[in-house]
């Protein structure tokens, strides 16, 4: 199966469709893990610093080259247009390589570079992605298909719960790098919108988070 992306739910490269053209992904450039500034201090007349931990998580950029082929310089221009519109607004950015949900937005058009009437187009798009803020973070006693359980917790369950809309990620142990979005709680347990791929046990450490 071909690389592809969704923003908002909708696949980049199949909704963007032409006759006789080609997308293709070139490459993606990902952060490996967020990046957190670290809260420390300089101390008078010692070497170095003292670091406190903890630390603030920042944004970080996404880079997406991707390369369209045609017959027509037209056929360039009509894909590269239906591109630019489905990427507006402030939406979830996910790869087909992976379960990892990044709250994007582009501030700039993308650039892109046409090479000769009839040949190809590369693009260069840049996401703009939010920090996750964690609200609240343990292990997990057990799940199911769509559920997390944390039997340690006592959670706000009143309407669909305190934690409807924010979002769940498995960071340790069974399903590592999966992200979800809530769709209600209990006072021990997370309800997802979409099936896990792999169920949370007791081993998953996870974090709930907003953007």
């Amino acid at each position: 199966m071909p690389f592809s992306f969704t923003f908002g739910g909708q696949d980049i490269i199949d909704d963007t469709e032409v006759n006789n053209t080609d997308l293709l992904v070139r490459s993606v450039d990902r952060p490996v893990r967020e990046e957190i500034t670290r809260h420390k201090i300089e101390i008078p007349g010692r070497h170095g610093s003292y670091d406190f931990g903890g630390g603030v998580r920042r944004d970080y950029n996404v880079t997406v080259n991707l390369i369209i082929l045609a017959y027509t310089e037209e056929e360039i221009d009509t894909r590269i247009n239906k591109i630019r519109n489905l990427l507006k607004g402030s939406k979830e950015l996910i790869f087909s390589d992976s379960e990892i949900i990044h709250k994007a937005q582009i501030f700039e058009s993308f650039s892109y570079d046409i090479s000769g009437v009839g040949g190809s187009a590369e693009i260069s798009i840049v996401f703009d992605c939010n920090a996750k803020n964690p609200q609240d973070s343990g292990t997990a006693s057990s799940g199911t298909n769509n559920t997390l359980s944390d039997t340690l917790k006592s959670w706000d369950d009143e309407g669909n719960g305190e934690w409807e809309g924010y979002y769940v990620g498995i960071i340790d142990g069974t399903g590592i790098g999966q992200d979800r979005k809530i769709a209600s709680n209990t006072t021990t347990g997370l309800t997802v919108e979409e099936n896990w791929t792999t169920n949370p046990d007791n081993t998953s450490g996870y974090e709930i988070y907003e953007y």
